[in-house]
């Protein structure tokens, strides 16, 4: 068995630490290969980049011997730099380690060291340029999504550490083992090590991007509870505390009695609020986890959620989440969906129309998603479509101010009312905007997304409008939307805007 430790630090990127922790310590298959500890320089807990607190295992000094030291990129990257302690014990470490792994700016602190002179290493593609100015020692290979250079492996951004976790595995365990960690967790992972999709897209000076600020923040609390699932809870935070979004939503956590709660992965995390001082919420967000059973048969705080969830705009489960929501009974009557591997429990629950096949579904305000990944593409799927229905409006909304000053091309097949080639995005703007004129009354229901080979997705769609005084009803449409290098667009137009672009742009 091997002790990965990953160094935690204030402003560390949650996926970069949360996604490869999943993966090795996260999932049964991998109890016996792998022991994960976190290490802070003095043992006390610091910060996630999105605020939340976590504990560590272990002090800089009480640290056992790491057989890998895994180190995460993240806002506090800079710090480190400057933390003299911090960096004496990445040498030290890393100099004894088996081997060391690195996320995103992570490879900077390694590269600081200068163990990696004249190596080949790579990093998170959005501030690439700078990653030459810690360390120009070092050969920095652009295109890459992870490398493996001896016993140091670097990966580029945020979820290319599952990626290169994922190659690991497959090296040091095997390749089954590897599939089916994968496949618990619901991840397609990249395995081209050498072609990172991102790496043509921030080229230069990236662009400065502005956001224009909504006249109030949605709040959105998590319920956090004893092994609850991190990849859950910490690729949908990962998404919405980014600074695109930060604008628009203030990100809250609670526990039923405001005290610390264990990740599944063994970690202790600090909440917010208690179910009883937590404020009012326009959006719940419910996690999964192995810690759900218990939550089940907590009845007081299956009707705080309730009531919570009656009041809120939204709803949003991830994976065994679900059943939480089942539970307090409202969704009863409706169409929901859950972690496909423990799918046959959903039986349970009666009353509800379980979709065995769907990655997530929306009933109304009630937004349930598959296991662990499937989150990401939940808030994703709600992000796009506010932006969509803003366009409708004629209000030109951050999301679309971005996308036109990035200038990016893309291939569209659209039927109706819109245009057909390709175009950049200002152009396509611009185009859809005249498409639409004498449109009124439109409205637009997304019902489900279904992902197909070749860089497609097919929206199915509910449309009501009305053009030239005739009134367009279509109870059901499909779309089919390919793009050309989808795979190619940047870490935060992929993340948002891709594949997932047909929810915001059909027309």
């Amino acid at each position: 068995m091997r002790t990965v430790g990953i160094l935690l630090y204030d402003e560390f990127e949650a996926l970069d630490a949360y996604g490869p922790y999943e993966f090795l310590s996260g999932n049964p298959f991998m109890k016996s290969h792998f022991k994960v500890v976190t290490i802070t320089s003095d043992g006390k807990p610091v910060k996630i980049h999105v605020g939340q607190q976590v504990e560590a295992h272990y002090s800089f000094e009480s640290c056992p011997h790491l057989d890998v030291l895994f180190i995460p990129g993240g806002n506090g990257c800079e710090n480190v730099l400057k933390h003299q302690p911090t960096m004496d014990f990445v040498k030290t470490r890393s100099e004894k380690a088996e081997f060391v792994w690195t996320v995103c700016t992570g490879s900077w602190i390694l590269a600081a060291t200068g163990l990696l002179d004249g190596k080949r290493a790579t990093s998170n593609k959005m501030v690439f340029a700078m990653a030459k100015g810690v360390r120009p020692q070092v050969n920095w290979i652009e295109k890459a999504r992870w490398i493996e250079e001896g016993k140091y492996w670097t990966s580029s951004g945020v979820s290319a550490g599952m990626d290169m976790i994922f190659a690991a595995i497959s090296k040091l365990v095997s390749p089954q083992a590897a599939k089916n960690v994968a496949d618990a967790i619901e991840y397609a992972p990249h395995t081209d090590a050498s072609w990172d999709p991102f790496s043509e897209m921030y080229k230069g000076t990236p662009a400065k991007l502005e956001v224009a600020k909504p006249p109030t923040k949605k709040t959105i609390g998590i319920f956090l509870y004893d092994i609850y699932e991190a990849l859950d809870v910490y690729g949908p935070y990962e998404l919405l505390g980014c600074p695109l979004l930060e604008p628009f939503f203030n990100i809250v956590t609670f526990s039923r009695d405001g005290k610390p709660v264990k990740i599944h992965v063994g970690q202790t995390a600090y909440v917010d609020y208690s179910l009883e001082s937590c404020p009012p919420l326009n959006i719940l967000f419910i996690p999964g986890g192995f810690g759900t059973i218990r939550v089940l048969y907590d009845f007081e705080t299956l009707a705080s959620l309730k009531a919570k969830a009656e009041r809120a705009e939204m709803v949003w489960t991830v994976c065994t989440g679900s059943w939480i929501l089942a539970q307090t009974g409202l969704l009863y009557g409706k169409r929901a969906t859950s972690n496909k591997m423990l799918f046959s429990v959903t039986s349970a629950f009666k009353n509800i129309d379980w979709v065995a096949k769907a990655r997530w579904v929306r009933d109304g305000k009630y937004w349930t998603s598959s296991g662990v990944s499937a989150g990401v593409h939940d808030i994703v799927k709600e992000e796009l479509e506010k932006g969509y229905e803003a366009f409708l409006k004629g209000d030109v909304t951050y999301i679309m101010k971005n996308l036109a000053s990035a200038d990016i091309p893309v291939t569209v097949n659209t039927p109706g009312l819109s245009v057909s080639g390709q175009h950049k995005f200002t152009e396509y703007l611009a185009a859809n905007q005249k498409a639409l004129a004498g449109v009124s009354n439109m409205k637009i229901e997304l019902m489900e997304v279904k992902f197909h080979p070749g860089n497609k997705a097919e929206a199915i769609l509910h449309t009501n409008f009305t053009k030239g005084g005739k009134t367009y009803d279509d109870a059901k449409e499909s779309q089919i939307w390919s793009y050309s290098d989808a795979g190619k667009l940047t870490a935060m137009v992929t993340e948002y805007h891709d594949v997932e672009t047909a929810k915001m742009l059909l027309a």
